[in-house]
């Protein structure tokens, strides 16, 4: 390795050392301060700077205080026509954006029934990804299709005191928005603002195919571990690298493998230090593979670790728990999957553990049985009847009928059924959401088309 090149690295992991102090040591100071800041700022009357800088607190460490004045924002703004609403003015814009792309991240879980012109029973209609949620709500009169469809949202990462995800507030209460919070403190947010918002402990890693994610056929394992990660300083591939090379000091036979995929910011010092560690250890590294290609290389492995800072509901432990591996997530990670990792699935263990815990998985033959734990609590199936039971129990107070439960989704990677019978219904999708378009609703236009719907 050149000078040049240690130093790349090093800077790299001092950088990375000092945003983890940070992470786990100071979000509440820096919490307070941001929720002090965007007092002064709404006192003297520059509201849209408070709200941006008290929502911003509310990400980095929510409190009961802060939520509470997070709901009173929200209950303000709902009073507010469209054009005047703080919440919509703060949403990203288009920047070109139609209904067309908002199709392929939109799924129809349930078609609604109509008699003689009369909704009968709701139709359910899932949105994914936050980014999505802001031109989708600019683009549709969410109001008019709440009252066909129930509408769950799906977002893409923790902390949801977003303009993306509280200006759904602005619908009538009565038209509720489910919002799958796998991340406890997600959850409890949304619980408190007391709006049309539901919550529900559901996320994306409640939705891996598990046609795609499978057992390894033999049971002997090349890797001691993985890490399926992307070349953002948030995966703290740089902490799994030191890991390996620490443990490799102790085992020289040690064998660990890493999976980027091609996004993320910080490609090119994190190749630096994979070459370091290549150099001091038995390190494979992979670049983006298919979905079936990394079931393989996961299920030949003895743990599949996580040690992120922060992650929506990371998909990568549950499509390893699939795969019959157990999970090692490190504590200090800020997502939404802790409690998948129980005796059956895995173990949760300090940052300053993460080497001791990675000897342990490669020297002992562990007993679990992840496999087992998720095709009982997260299949797809279980998860859609979770959902179904929710929903029918929220429409039956609006006395409408539920017949029929939602048609089984997985994420593969983008959304779609796991019912192939069923994809017919994408070419729905984008009509559907043109006939609910700002400023050209119809009932009558409206009644027609869903009563068309096969």
């Amino acid at each position: 390795m050149t000078d040049y090149s240690r130093k790349i690295v090093y800077s790299f992991f001092f950088r990375q050392k000092s945003l983890f102090i940070l992470h786990t040591k100071f979000a509440l100071p820096v919490s307070q301060v941001l929720k002090l800041i965007a007092m002064l700022c709404l006192a003297i009357r520059k509201k849209r700077l408070g709200v941006t800088l008290l929502l911003k607190s509310a990400r980095v460490s929510s409190n009961a205080s802060t939520t509470n004045r997070v709901r009173k924002i929200v209950e303000a703004d709902k009073l507010l026509e469209h054009e005047s609403s703080l919440l919509v003015g703060m949403l990203p814009p288009l920047e070109g954006r139609g209904i067309n792309d908002l199709s392929s991240r939109t799924l129809i879980l349930k078609k609604p029934r109509i008699i003689d012109g009369e909704l009968i029973e709701k139709g359910v209609l899932i949105v994914k990804f936050t980014e999505t949620f802001s031109a989708f709500y600019q683009l549709i009169d969410a109001d008019e299709l709440s009252t066909f469809f129930n509408i769950i949202l799906e977002p893409s990462w923790v902390g949801y005191a977003l303009p993306e995800i509280l200006v759904w507030t602005r619908l009538r209460v009565d038209n509720k928005v489910v919002v799958l919070s796998g991340y406890e403190r997600d959850f409890s947010f949304i619980e408190e603002l007391k709006s049309n918002l539901v919550p529900s402990t559901i996320g994306p890693a409640d939705w891996v195919n598990p046609e795609t994610f499978v057992p390894s056929d033999s049971n002997d394992k090349e890797f001691d571990c993985i890490y399926v990660a992307n070349f953002d300083s948030a995966k703290r591939v740089d902490r799994f690298l030191q890991a390996v090379v620490n443990v490799t000091k102790l085992n020289d036979q040690f064998k660990p493998a890493l999976v980027c995929a091609s996004h993320g910011g910080n490609k090119k010092d994190i190749l630096e230090i994979v070459k370091w560690a290549q150099s001091k250890s038995n390190l494979k590294f992979y670049s983006g593979m298919s979905q079936a290609e990394l079931s393989r290389l996961v299920g030949s492995s003895k743990v599949n670790v996580l040690v992120s800072l922060r992650e929506g509901a990371n998909k990568g432990l549950a499509e390893g728990l699939w795969c019959d591996v157990p999970a090692l997530l490190a504590s200090e990670c800020v997502c939404g999957n802790t409690r998948h990792i129980n005796e059956d699935t895995g173990m949760i263990v300090s940052d300053s553990d993460l080497e001791s815990a990675l000897i342990r998985f490669s020297q002992s033959q562990q007993n679990f049985r992840p496999r087992k734990w998720v095709e009982a609590n997260i299949s797809p199936a279980m998860t859609s009847f979770k959902l179904s039971r929710m929903l029918e129990e929220m429409d039956r107070e609006l006395a409408l009928e539920w017949t029929k439960d939602l048609f089984v989704k997985t994420n593969s990677p983008e959304l779609t059924y796991m019912d192939n019978s069923l994809l017919y219904l994408h070419k729905y999708k984008s009509v559907l959401l043109t006939k609910f378009a700002r400023g050209t609703y119809s009932d009558v236009d409206i009644l027609r088309y869903l009563e068309s719907i096969e």
